[in-house]
């Protein structure tokens, strides 16, 4: 293929990302209830008026309006920050909005924020299948292997940020406020976007050592080298980034969990040394 064609491919496959991603965003946002409503009153207003195709569709843009306006608004973002706000703030924390346009925009960063995330796989697809054709076989033999293994360690970054680093940030606050017998009061805005803080940075924690092991397996990097055998320099860079990065809390639970990633990392990494001697030496 010549660079144009590659780049017209290069193009398309962008462009389906994108279609995928405005699709997922649409579906996290939509209202669930569209066509049907909580209140008893407008039930029955709709089922005198349902007889009338033309005014059953102007009632139905009537409701979808309101319910943007956060009037019986329910869709599958507002069920995640729902359930996120209670799985995570004890019971007599007070959720404040802290402005008129706040929760919409909320809502808005929470539905693009998830669509990223649950089209990560069909993006890494695109990718892998773009660069496939330029790859050596002993590299396919390398991506069929780490596939799984790179898949484990993102899910585990999300499911690690959200249901404990994100939980004891959350938690860590109230308890401070409560040794100084300050009420918990939380912006809305602000108690999601630690919670995102919170996911990505567990995901970069696990995502750090996923790459190491990669650049082990593809020989850039020597787990017998100087810097990645002393612990003490790798913390200590990994812990001045963390805290350059987030200056609270956080970086203390990311750190923590850094520690339990890379050390059983770390000893898959010299079983791939030792295997590649062994090779080399057979080869020889």
């Amino acid at each position: 293929m010549s660079l144009l064609e590659h780049l017209d491919e290069l193009r398309a496959r962008i462009l389906r990302v994108f279609i995928a991603y405005i699709i997922i965003s649409i579906i996290l946002f939509a209202p669930l209830n569209l066509f049907y409503s909580n209140s008893d009153e407008t039930t029955s207003k709709n089922s005198v008026v349902a007889s009338n195709p033309l005014d059953y569709i102007i009632m139905a843009m009537v409701n979808f309006l309101n319910r943007l306006s956060g009037q019986e608004y329910d869709s599958l973002t507002t069920r995640f920050i729902i359930f996120t706000k209670e799985y995570m703030l004890p019971e007599n924390t007070v959720i404040i909005s802290g402005g008129a346009t706040v929760a919409i925009f909320t809502i808005i960063k929470t539905t693009l924020t998830l669509s990223i995330l649950l089209i990560s796989p069909y993006v890494a697809y695109e990718i892998l299948a773009f660069v496939w054709p330029a790859l050596y076989p002993h590299e396919r033999r390398i991506v069929r292997k780490y596939v799984f293994i790179a898949s484990v360690y993102l899910l585990m970054g999300i499911l690690v940020g959200y249901f404990i680093v994100a939980r004891s940030v959350v938690r860590a606050g109230y308890f401070w406020s409560i040794s100084v017998g300050a009420q918990y009061y939380l912006n809305i805005s602000n108690f999601i976007d630690d919670v995102i803080t919170s996911m990505l940075g567990s995901l970069i924690v696990f995502v750090v050592p996923l790459a190491m092991i990669i650049a082990t397996e593809l020989g850039f990097l020597n787990p017998h080298s100087e810097l990645i055998k002393n612990r003490k320099i790798l913390y200590t860079i990994a812990w001045i980034l963390l805290v350059f990065f987030l200056p609270d809390v956080t970086a203390v639970i990311l750190f923590l969990i850094f520690i339990l990633v890379y050390e059983p990392s770390f000893i898959y990494m010299k079983h791939i040394a030792k295997r590649k001697i062994r090779e080399s030496g057979a080869i020889t």
